[in-house]
């Protein structure tokens, strides 16, 4: 017989499932009782991890308190909006600011001479859009004069020798042209021009008395154009001003050169230096090392060695005395004497680092505490000071650099090996250069291990012929440049100039000139000697000189050993000069600085060489900061193709060297890296040498014989440095021109344009580049004069963003005003938090005596201690808290109703007027409210915290329970089971019954029947 799967009998007609059901139900209630707790303990958790989320939703509110900036925020108002306006940054200083708006930036544009059609063929014309770096006649700034100190600002008065006057405000001036032309824009017979690196005044009057130049500042400003006290009237027809192109030690050595500055190593030896058999290394890395000597410190000036008092975190004091330790090294060694100490060398400077055990019961309390005791060896080495008590550390400020002249000097004259002082380095006495001096005598010998840094300071390879080595001038002159960064950087070569004027020939020598400004001079006094008429300077782009005959039909020939080199060679009424090259990218030429200030993008370059083997440049990994940085990339791919600066001094030029049948191409994997650097591209075979690509920032564009206005406008927007659009003027003959504008504003972004003779295009300046101008102060003569190629000029005073609307000669005034808006924001919504999370926990811990509703957390005391901890936030003194704000109250926060947190807007104001720095302070300081308030509610929200452990407490009882579920669940399936095979074995046995009973009805068939 089968199974019964039915849960009604088939014989007796039970349901005896559902009565199977029903004693299981009666023996499951003890179950079922644990289920609803442990729904109830469900219900519990849900509501603390809801909790716990409001209340740690407040550590953003607490974050934003802990930053000076919510306290610092300021409103800004200007007197003429239409003129400058601003916004007031992280750290804005209350107050009115005066404000004069001389002049806006602009952006260079130029445009091209009319053309009937887009498309009509140029005739394959060939065009050159470069950086204005390139010029050789740069405008020389007046804060580059006299070693960097500059010029005070201010008025100057002129008198004539007819007795005229005039005073000449230069407030605004900042180049030396902008002098020049101020003076000769004066109503008096008194001419301005430049001569030797001075100012030459020449009295174009009659006059018989005196020609005068005096200031309204004591002399202070004469004397800084080059007019000391002696040399301020003649009664001769001109005053000659000294030279302003000096070195001093505050030269920034990106100045030296024409900007290219000095190429160092950053590892080892650049050069050594030999006198009297005593041989030293010199290093201008500028990097702090364990043997470099504390007199090399602090650009020369060394350390006042004396004793330290050194406090660690366990509360020790130790006084180490550091009186007479040379090196690096010995400072570290006596410092590391101190328990616990540990001295290592990071960025330039000194980390003191804490690693005192302290023990594991006790926080400490205390950081670690370096201070002078005698001397100033704490401050000089830069890490006087003291640390948090958490990283117990002390990162010292920078005290070896590389940034200026006197930084070189120092690394000479304090170098290991030249503690007796055998050589001395100093500035040469006219001013221009270094000279070396052997102290006790005998010659100087120099050798090099990195040939760049030694010539980039002006010195060669060689002996001197003396006890005294001088270098090459390493200074350029005004509005000049120096002979030795022409051509690349090649320099010129030859001596003779042979110039013929019509009938007349006169021989130039040039021997010794060290800037174009000198072969110049050279050039007009050689000139007026012969008595030739004729004119010399540079091209309208300043890239070249240029040669005139000022003589009807008298032409002009120039040869000799250096016209080539300065390009002059040729024949006619007019001698164009080729582009002299002036070098203005060099290994150390920063990324950011290239395409005109715009710099490069990082990315990936894939790089196949005339092999066919790709390598990739990842300059995105490499995170590369100038170019030497890019050279050094490349070199490591190993593909035998390497990176140099090109002939011309204006870009980097890849060459492959692996000697394939193929060609070496470059293209963009990722990013414009290779675009930005000009090096896309197929390289170009000349015979006889490797293949390569210049990435030459001097942008050639040749048209073909068929290239259009079309062609050239979409050629120039392919640079990096410009884009070009064709403009209709509406003119009915020759509406199209070709209008160029750079893609940098300011002086950064001025372009040189030049198109060839045959092309029949040329072009005029529609807008000048120039950097905006802004004077603080409301007297453009005494004020100070901020310059930006933009005309938004970030943290520009006071902590100020200005954004120049327009120029004007009237002062404008900002006014910053404290911002509460700021703070009580950030309080509000602390309080809106804190709040919310308390009125939670009222909430899930309640009892509605109406309705018998009970909170999920009824009877609950995490909650309650929750509630009461963010509380006493409020109500009780903060640690740490000094002064006189020591809680909350002491600034508008109030409890009400015993579990309501408001805030006294009008006492938190007059708290702040009253103290601004103590209440910011209260919130932000290390150990202040704003840490107190986050540990304090880390302690409730945190892993192991407050509500964590409570929820594990209560996930241990569920799991407890849960457990003993299983087990009741384990016996009532057996007892199910026991009862449906009773049922089951019942039905078969009554089904077995009633077939027997079957079985004996069929045999009484005859028989009587029997009746009651």
């Amino acid at each position: 017989m089968g199974t019964l799967s039915s849960g009604v009998g088939l014989v007796s007609g039970l349901d005896y499932q559902s009565i199977v059901n029903q004693l299981i139900a009666i023996d499951a209630r003890p179950r079922d009782l644990i289920v609803q707790r442990m729904g109830r303990i469900d219900a519990q958790r849900t509501a603390y991890l809801d909790i716990s989320a409001r209340i740690k939703a407040v550590l953003s509110n607490v974050a934003a308190l802990r930053k000076p900036s919510t306290f610092r925020a300021a409103s800004v108002t200007s007197s003429a909006e239409n003129v400058l306006t601003a916004t007031a940054g992280s750290n804005p200083v209350p107050g009115s600011y005066r404000f004069v708006v001389q002049s806006l930036a602009s952006t260079h544009q130029s445009v091209s001479t009319g053309f009937t059609s887009r498309t009509a063929p140029l005739g394959g014309a060939s065009f050159t859009i470069e950086s204005a770096a390139a010029r050789v006649n740069r405008p020389t700034r007046l804060d580059e004069l006299n070693g960097f100190a500059g010029v005070p600002r201010g008025r100057i008065t002129l008198e004539d020798r007819t007795g005229r006057t005039a005073t000449v405000d230069l407030s605004g001036s900042l180049t030396l042209n902008e002098v020049v032309d101020a003076i000769n824009a004066a109503d008096v017979g008194i001419d301005a021009s430049l001569a030797d690196d001075g100012l030459r005044l020449t009295d174009t009057t009659t006059g018989t008395g005196a020609l005068r130049i005096r200031d309204e500042a004591g002399g202070a400003i004469v004397a800084a154009l080059g007019f000391d006290a002696a040399n301020q009237a003649t009664t001769a027809n001109a005053l000659n001003g000294r030279s302003l192109l000096t070195l001093s030690n505050r030269t920034p050595l990106s100045a030296l050169r024409d900007g290219l500055g000095v190429r160092s190593g950053r590892t080892g030896a650049d050069f050594v230096v030999n006198v009297d058999n005593v041989e030293f290394a010199v290093d201008l890395s500028g990097i702090l090392k364990p043997d470099t000597r504390i007199a090399r410190l602090n650009q020369g000036a060394g350390a006042q060695l004396g004793v330290v008092r050194i406090t660690t975190r366990n509360e020790v004091a130790t006084e180490v005395d550091l009186s007479g330790a040379q090196t690096i090294s010995e400072v570290q060694q006596r410092l590391q004497t101190v328990p616990g100490l540990r001295v290592t060398v990071a960025d330039n400077g000194l980390v003191v680092t804490d690693e005192t055990v302290v023990d594991e019961d006790e926080e400490a309390s205390a950081g670690l505490v370096i201070e002078d005791v005698s001397g100033f060896g704490a401050r000089d080495l830069g890490i006087a000071g003291t640390s948090d008590a958490e990283t117990a550390k002390i990162t010292g400020r920078q005290i070896i650099t590389n940034d200026t002249v006197g930084d070189v000097l120092a690394a000479i004259n304090h170098a290991v090996g030249n503690e007796e002082q055998h050589v001395l380095a100093e500035i040469a006495p006219d001013g221009r250069r270094l000279q070396l001096t052997a102290a006790q005598g005998g010659v100087i010998a120099l050798s090099a291990d990195r040939p760049n840094a030694l010539a980039d300071i002006g010195f060669a390879e060689g002996r001197s012929t003396d006890r005294v080595f001088t270098g090459q001038r390493i200074l350029g002159g005004a509005n000049s440049v120096l002979l030795s960064t022409l051509n690349g950087g090649r320099g010129v070569s030859g001596t003779t100039l042979a110039i013929g004027a019509g009938a007349t020939n006169f021989n130039v020598d040039i021997a010794g000139a060290e800037t174009l400004g000198n072969v110049i001079d050279r050039i007009r006094a050689a000139a007026t000697a012969a008595g030739a008429n004729i004119e010399i300077g540079t091209n309208a782009n300043g890239t070249a000189l240029e040669l005139r005959s000022l003589a009807p039909d008298a032409a002009l020939t120039v040869g000799g050993d250096a016209a080539a080199g300065l390009g002059l060679s040729g024949t006619g009424a007019l001698i164009r000069g080729a582009n002299l090259q002036k070098r203005y990218v060099n290994e150390n030429s920063l990324l950011a600085d290239l395409n005109n200030g715009r710099g490069v993008s990082l990315g990936r370059m894939k790089i196949i060489n005339s092999q066919g083997q790709s390598a990739t440049l990842d300059l995105v990994s490499e995170r590369p900061e100038n170019l030497q940085d890019v050279i050094d990339a490349v070199a490591e791919l190993g593909i035998g193709v390497r990176a140099q600066i090109n002939a011309n001094g204006d870009g980097l030029e890849i060459i492959d060297e692996a000697g394939g049948a193929g060609t070496l191409r470059i293209s963009d994997e990722n990013g414009t890296a290779g675009r930005d650097l000009n090096i896309l591209g197929t390289a170009s075979s000349v015979a006889g040498a490797p293949p390569r690509i210049d990435g030459s920032f001097e942008f050639r564009i040749q048209l073909g014989a068929n290239g259009s206005l079309n062609d050239l406008a979409r050629e120039i927007g392919e640079t990096t440095i410009a884009n070009a659009g064709i403009l209709n003027d509406g003119s009915p003959f020759a509406p199209y021109r070709l209008s160029i504008a750079s893609r940098t504003s300011g002086l950064a972004g001025a372009l040189l344009i030049e198109s060839d003779a045959a092309s029949g295009v040329t072009f005029s300046t529609l807008t000048q580049a120039r950097d905006a101008r802004v004077v603080v102060g409301s007297d453009a003569a005494t004020g100070l004069v901020l310059t930006s190629g933009s005309n938004t000029i970030e943290n520009a005073v006071g902590g100020l963003t200005l954004e120049l609307q327009s120029a004007s000669d009237d002062p404008v005034t900002l006014d910053v005003d404290q911002n509460y808006e700021t703070a009580i924001t950030a309080m509000k919504a602390l309080i809106d938090g804190l709040n919310g999370a308390v009125d939670q926990i009222k909430t899930v811990s309640s009892f509605n005596s109406e309705t018998e509703a009970r909170g999920s957390l009824l009877g609950e005391s995490a909650p309650r201690e929750a509630q009461r901890r963010l509380l006493n936030l409020f109500t009780r003194s903060i640690p740490n808290a000094t002064g006189t704000i020591r809680r909350m109250s002491d600034l508008g926060f109030k409890l009400e109703s015993g579990t309501k947190i408001t805030l006294d807007e009008t006492k938190f104001k007059e708290a702040y007027d009253a103290n601004p720095e103590a209440v910011t302070a209260f919130f932000t300081a290390e150990d202040a409210t704003g840490q107190y308030f986050d540990e304090q509610i880390k302690q409730i929200t945190d892993p192991d915290g407050l509500i964590d452990r409570r929820t594990d407490t209560l996930e241990s009882s569920k799991t407890s329970m849960q457990s003993r579920v299983d087990q009741i669940n384990e016996r009532l399936d057996r007892k199910r089971a026991r009862l449906l095979r009773q049922f089951q074995n019942m039905e078969q046995t009554l089904s077995l019954l009633q077939g027997q009973q079957a079985s004996l009805g069929s045999f009484g068939g005859g028989a009587p029947q029997i009746r009651r």
